[in-house]
């Protein structure tokens, strides 16, 4: 029982300017930059643990001047995360829900010349050892998320870490409701739900999604598990001046994997996730960024298996959202792996769909003025003395544009 917490946080303070600063000879307005340290959990045999957080967030310090003034640069700090991981060998404990984390969060920029932070992921990774057999009454999130700051000229960009799962033996265990493994990249302008418009942003930030996977050779019982490398891009919300035209930042998957290595994975939904979102211009001059999807493997090989109850989804979809921009720049979709090999099974009782392809989200009454190319991914399935069992198998790599 109980509550067990490391952190190594890092948190960039912020600042305030006093009155209209002039740009000639002053310094920006600047805040701190944040770097997560190292927080580490190693245990051989331990019995119990309560709800248990291996934290090392980054967090940029927001910048805000008093008096907003044209003349004064304002930058949000960069936040990145550091490095978290819990290694268990051993013991069959009971875990009251589990969370490493080394997200990065870029600091807010406010004022009409401000610049968002950079969000950038860490390295976040739980491991089980030997005969470690855990079972957690409540979820398992193991995410080096990144968030770019918010920034009325320009929003922050985000780059996501690396985070990942191992079962290193066959009789390593791990029983969870819900599984989630993230490295996503949400550029700004956002909030911690995803892209908003809380600021007039004139340039959307940049987004890479990171790489996030799930190696195991032992057993995996879970109710909803997902493994997600998204990389979304900042929509850009202010309306053309005739100087500034708004622009979405681009979107662009990470690398996205499953893996069972004579082990089992059994789950009744799993969705593996490395789209690329684009984000929009919303104005009439303005136009989006460029997006494209990442990778996704999903494997099962040497007699290990994936059993789905219901849906198995890989997603890698590059897609653009547009509520109002004139421009729609160039969309691709990623690539998709399923394979079957050397005995292994992968079997979903309802569906498998594997999305490759190009999407476009359209404000209600919008027309177009350009659209650039869109181009399908690239799905590969094959079963090499493996096996695929499912009822309906969709595999998708078209390409839609509205112009």
């Amino acid at each position: 029982g109980g509550v067990t917490t490391v952190e190594a946080l890092g948190n960039g303070g912020g600042f305030i300017a006093f009155g209209n600063v002039p740009s000639a000879g002053i310094p920006t307005v600047r805040g701190g930059d944040g770097v997560g340290g190292s927080a580490s959990i190693t245990s051989n045999g331990i019995a119990q643990l309560g709800a248990t957080t291996v934290i090392s967030d980054g967090r940029g310090g927001a910048a805000t001047p008093l008096i907003a003034s044209v003349a004064t640069p304002v930058v949000g700090g960069n936040g990145t995360g550091g490095t978290s991981s819990i290694s268990l060998t051993d013991g069959t404990p009971s875990i009251d829900g589990l969370t490493v984390s080394a997200n990065g969060y870029g600091g807010a920029a406010a004022d009409i010349l401000g610049n968002g932070g950079n969000g950038a992921g860490g390295t976040a990774t739980a491991t089980l050892n030997g005969a470690a057999a855990i079972t957690m009454t409540a979820n398992t999130n193991i995410t080096a998320d990144s968030f770019g700051g918010n920034g009325q000229q320009l929003s922050g960009n985000a780059t996501g870490g690396t985070a990942a799962l191992a079962l290193t033996s066959t009789t390593s265990a791990l029983t969870t409701d819900t599984l989630r493994v993230s490295a996503t990249a949400i550029a700004g302008p956002i909030n911690a739900s995803g892209p908003i418009l809380p600021v007039a942003s004139i340039v959307g930030g940049d987004a890479q999604g990171g790489t996030a996977r799930i190696v195991n050779s032992g057993a995996i019982t879970t109710s909803f598990t997902t493994v997600t490398t998204a990389g979304i891009g900042g929509e850009a919300s202010a309306p053309g001046n005739g100087t500034y035209t708004p622009s979405g930042g681009d979107g662009r998957g990470g690398t996205t994997e499953l893996t069972s290595d004579v082990g089992s994975i059994t789950a009744d939904t799993i969705t593996l996730t490395a789209t690329g979102t684009a984000g929009g211009g919303f104005d009439a001059t303005g136009r989006s960024g460029v997006a494209s999807g990442g990778t996704v493997l999903a494997q099962a090989r040497s007699g290990g298996t994936i059993a789905v109850v219901t849906d198995l989804l890989l997603n890698a979809m590059g897609s653009a959202n547009v509520g109002g921009g004139a421009w729609i720049s160039s969309r691709t979709g990623g690539g998709i792996t399923l394979l079957s090999q050397n005995g292994g099974l992968i079997s979903a009782g309802n569906q498998i769909v594997a999305d490759a392809s190009i999407g476009v989200s359209l404000g209600a009454g919008i027309i177009t003025a350009r659209s650039d190319s869109a181009t399908g991914g690239t799905i590969s399935i094959t079963t090499d003395g493996g096996a695929l069992t499912t009822p309906t198998l969709d595999a998708l790599a078209h390409a839609i544009t509205p112009n």
